[in-house]
């Protein structure tokens, strides 16, 4: 079997994802070219976005109709993914508390 690792990330744009901050990435332009960078490194080294893949997915055959770009749906579709993961890592650090999230359902 080919192994691949599938990322959850804000660093990825466009379709699926966490969207509460979208308009803030483009109020800073640096970090928005920092953003698409890391992007395409992740790319380049064959990681999958999973946001995408699961939005995809949604939108081919969704739960309810008008329910295909739900990000609640989208939400549980990816926290159940992580939870029948052969591996899953996520980050826990505090450190990151003054400006961002540091906790999370997947914590």
């Amino acid at each position: 079997h080919d192994k691949k690792v599938v990322l959850f990330s804000d660093i990825h744009r466009g379709r699926g994802g966490y969207g509460e901050f979208a308009n803030y990435w483009l109020a800073w332009p640096s970090l928005e070219a920092d953003r698409a960078k890391a992007e395409g490194m992740l790319k380049a080294k064959g990681w999958a976005n999973g946001d995408a893949m699961v939005a995809d997915y949604m939108a081919e055959q969704p739960l309810f109709p008008g329910y295909d770009r739900d990000e609640g749906v989208e939400a549980l579709v990816v926290e159940h993914l992580c939870a029948h993961a052969p591996l899953f890592l996520t980050c826990a650090e505090g450190d990151c508390a003054h400006c961002g999230r540091s906790h999370s359902e997947f914590t």
